[in-house]
């Protein structure tokens, strides 16, 4: 096909009308006039200067498409022996597709997924994607198998200092528990009678840092609602009581008396003042005797 430009078109255009003697009508009879081919085209048997014989999209008009008679097919191999009788189609083993990994075939697909290999390395989720992966999860039941394979994965895991550091920040930032006690919610009453302002579950940045129950920043006080079991009351348990034997780390009541008394003497010397309660005491308190105690500290 012959390469041209729009003006060498237009001024072959004019020479083949020129040329031209005689207009060709379409051959579909709509007495239309056909139009000068300009360019050769062997495969539509087009030839440069000829008319058209059939306008654009008329070569078809009158025309009717032969529906093929499908009502004999097949009658023809009626009684004849098949062409696949005796064959058998090949059944693919499947017995090792399910076959479990060995430790070191998984050791080798994590490495082939590490670092820019990895199909995510250099992406982020959404914030959207995000939160719906946070609620699919959450309050959804882990399996025992799945929390012991968990459990084995962290043995003897050796952490960095930088890491330890990393995770305690993080942990200051958590509310730990999530529901407050009974007693603490009686504490928390008998201060907003008493119209005192208090803040709850507060980090205190001391060399064993942990989250204070109740801090009262008027009085500079914190306020530790002792549960008699959780941090086993000495006039009900002995010093070498276990809260939980079966538990992976055993700490006795000894370890636990002695880890109170550090961060009262860390949280005084910081300067603040400390109110320790215990339960049996809080249970049996109104707000009266509550005041008081508070007067007694103040003086």
């Amino acid at each position: 096909m012959e390469n041209t430009t729009l003006e060498e078109t237009d001024l072959n255009r004019k020479e083949i009308n020129l040329s031209s003697n005689s207009q060709k009508l379409c051959k579909c009879g709509c007495s239309q006039e056909t139009k000068i081919i300009l360019v050769n085209n062997k495969l539509l048997g087009f030839v440069r200067g000829n008319y058209r014989e059939f306008i654009h999209n008329h070569h078809n008009r009158g025309k009717h498409w032969k529906v093929k008679d499908t009502s004999n097919m097949g009658k023809d191999k009626i009684g004849k022996p098949s062409n696949n009788r005796g064959k058998h189609w090949k059944i693919k083993d499947t017995s090792n597709m399910k076959k479990p990994r060995t430790e070191t075939h998984k050791k080798n697909l994590s490495k082939s997924h590490q670092g820019e290999k990895n199909y995510m390395f250099g992406k982020h989720h959404y914030e959207e994607t995000k939160e719906k992966n946070r609620l699919f999860h959450l309050n959804k039941p882990r399996s025992e198998e799945t929390k012991n394979k968990i459990s084995n994965s962290l043995v003897g895991r050796k952490r960095s200092n930088e890491t330890k550091q990393k995770m305690k920040e993080a942990r200051a930032k958590l509310i730990i528990p999530i529901k407050d006690t009974k007693i603490e919610k009686k504490i928390q009453s008998f201060l907003k009678e008493l119209n005192i302002e208090f803040f709850t579950h507060q980090y205190m940045k001391i060399n064993h840092g942990y989250q204070c129950d109740i801090f009262i920043p008027s009085k500079n006080l914190i306020i530790e609602c002792d549960g008699d079991f959780i941090h086993c009351n000495p006039i009900k348990y002995s010093s070498g009581f276990v809260r939980f034997p079966t538990g992976k780390k055993i700490i006795t009541a000894q370890e636990i008396w002695e880890r109170d008394k550090l961060r009262t003497s860390e949280l005084i010397e910081k300067g603040f003042k400390v109110l320790r309660l215990w339960e049996h005491e809080i249970r049996v308190m109104n707000v009266e005797d509550f005041e008081n105690i508070l007067q007694e500290i103040k003086n």
